[in-house]
């Protein structure tokens, strides 16, 4: 299934890319060949994290590519070791499913297989003869390392199921090669990261004098230490910027006050900003230490996820891809403290929570991480809409969002008939509805009955010929009443392309309901008469039930006489 989100990212990066190819390359070149570059430009950029100029050098695609589209590897001798191979595969239309045949994988896997060899091939474009030569000077001058290669499949089509399979494939890993296909299905780095690597001052354990410590429990066990903002930007950056925060309860709130003082206190004083600052607070698997042989240890962390600092991570961060150079001295001078806790599930959310108090936390926000949330999330994504569960959270890529909150109060008006409390208190509906919703077993019924309160929401305010005062104040009640008058509306087993005919004739029925009800509200009170208080009172609920069934009376006598 195409998931439109991860598509429309993969999209923007490509447009993006071939605007900067345009003016570089050979302008005999067709709009497809550029886009076909672009292509695995993107894969470079997203996967190995590479700046434009990096994956534009890596591009090999051309007359005697032998099947590589882009080759990169780093001089870097504790990352020499892997090389990146992309195989691209660029469709004029998104989600195609015509992408590559077996015998061009089988190919491509072929070539991978007799570089990793070392053996040369029968003819090579001059870039790609470059690359490779370049390469295995390196690992002569390094000793010969053994190497691995990560060979993608990249398309911005549909790579059919069964190639995947392909005992070629599955063969490829005895090599030390690793395939990765990617495709309108599946675009973007996996945050299930395994390892992230931290140096420290951590003194050792015998050295009675130390302030910095150890701690063991049955349920916990931890360190408490220091680095450099430095050091920790540096593990910020190579362990995978947002993925660190996916656990944190919130990504960077931008406008606030707390994240404007951060940011001062690290220009203007960085040797006391470890003194104003409340640390950084690391959950993992497993954790080890190992000695360096200078003064600093390196921490090795396993699913590393920061529970409590994000903010300071990302408001430090930002100065650091931006003004490092303006404020390398001031990276180097200021330290931080780092609790570092390995703790079993159940406990996480309990140190969050303990955790928590530079920015206020709602409790939901303290929910964000929830199984059940995030099984909805990804339904989804999948339509393209992001839902959003925590503030800050990346919006560029989604068709549409909706958050949590309203979602629910959506839910709780169509699907348990409360529009009163919809509308009065977010909070309210939260408390009393989260649990029902949002529980661990969560499934795709549930799912369609959210994405359907979606698509009714934006149904009613799609009416711009209707009264745009009547629809803000009622929405939840006109939710309610459509689905009175109509109940395949909220039918999550109808497909939602089919549903929108029912939601035009319930619509029409409920919006005269409303009028009605205001018409005869306002009678009566005069100029005593709110619009939002009609709504938010939980008379409305009796008052709609009470001129459905009088109408359902009605019509039930005209059918009799006749």
């Amino acid at each position: 299934m195409i998931n439109k989100t991860q598509l429309n990212k993969l999209r923007t990066l490509i447009d993006k890319n071939k605007a900067y190819l345009d003016p570089k390359v050979n302008p005999k070149l067709s709009d497809e060949q550029k886009y076909s570059m672009a292509l695995s430009m993107s894969i470079l950029m997203e996967y190995a994290s590479l700046n434009p100029y990096l994956a534009y050098d890596s591009l090999t695609d051309g007359s005697g590519d032998n099947k590589i589209d882009a080759f990169y590897f780093t001089d870097d001798e504790n990352e020499l070791s892997e090389v990146t191979i992309i195989q691209a595969k660029y469709k004029v239309k998104d989600g195609d499913n015509d992408t590559f045949n077996e015998d061009e994988i089988i190919r491509c896997i072929t070539k991978c297989e007799k570089f990793s060899r070392g053996e040369n091939f029968q003819t090579s474009s001059e870039k790609l003869e470059s690359k490779i030569n370049g390469y295995r000077i390196l690992l002569k001058e390094n000793d010969y390392p053994p190497i691995s290669i990560k060979l993608f499949f990249a398309t911005n089509g549909i790579i059919h199921e069964g190639h995947k399979e392909l005992k070629e494939v599955l063969g490829c890993f005895e090599n030390n090669i690793t395939p990765i296909f990617v495709d309108a299905t599946d675009f973007g780095f996996s945050s299930s990261f395994q390892k992230g690597e931290l140096l420290v001052n951590l003194k050792n354990s015998l050295d009675e004098t130390d302030s910095i410590f150890r701690i063991e429990d049955d349920q916990y066990s931890g360190m408490i230490a220091s680095c450099s903002l430095l050091d920790l930007m540096e593990f910020y950056k190579n362990t995978g910027e947002r993925q660190l925060l996916n656990t944190n309860v919130r990504y960077l709130i931008k406008k606030s006050r707390v994240n404007h003082a951060i940011e001062t206190s690290f220009k203007e004083d960085p040797v006391r900003f470890c003194y104003l600052n409340n640390g950084i607070t690391i959950l993992c698997d497993e954790y080890d230490v190992e000695s360096t042989g200078h003064p600093k240890n390196k921490i090795i962390l396993t699913k590393p996820s920061i529970v409590n600092g994000g903010q300071t991570m990302a408001t430090i961060y930002s100065l650091f891809r931006t003004k490092y150079e303006e404020l390398k001295d001031n990276f180097m001078k200021a330290h931080i403290v780092i609790r570092i806790y390995k703790s079993p599930k159940e406990y996480s959310l309990k140190i969050a929570k303990a955790t928590n108090s530079q920015n206020p936390i709602n409790p939901v926000d303290l929910r964000a991480n929830d199984k059940a949330q995030g099984i909805a999330k990804e339904f989804f994504e999948k339509q393209g809409v992001g839902l959003l569960t925590k503030i800050g959270e990346e919006i560029t890529f989604y068709d549409d969002t909706i958050t949590n909150e309203y979602l629910l109060q959506l839910y709780a008006s169509l699907y348990y008939g409360d529009p009163a409390k919809a509308k009065t208190s977010k909070a309210a509906i939260w408390k009393k509805y989260y649990d029902l919703v949002f529980k661990d077993s969560i499934d795709e019924q549930v799912c369609k009955k959210l994405f359907r309160c979606y698509k009714l929401e934006k149904f009613v305010f799609n009416q711009t010929d209707k009264d745009q005062i009547i629809l803000q104040n009622a929405q939840f009640s006109i939710i309610y009443s459509m689905s009175k008058y109509n109940k395949n509306v909220n039918n999550e087993h109808i497909p939602n392309e089919q549903v929108e005919a029912h939601f035009v004739s319930s619509f029409k029925l409920a919006y005269e309901l409303m009028e009605r009800i205001i018409q005869r509200k306002t009678d009566e009170l005069k100029s005593k008469f709110s619009m939002n208080n009609l709504f938010k009172g939980s008379e409305i609920k009796d008052l709609i039930d009470l001129e459905f069934e009088e109408n359902l009376i009605v019509s039930q006598k005209t059918i009799n006489t006749n």
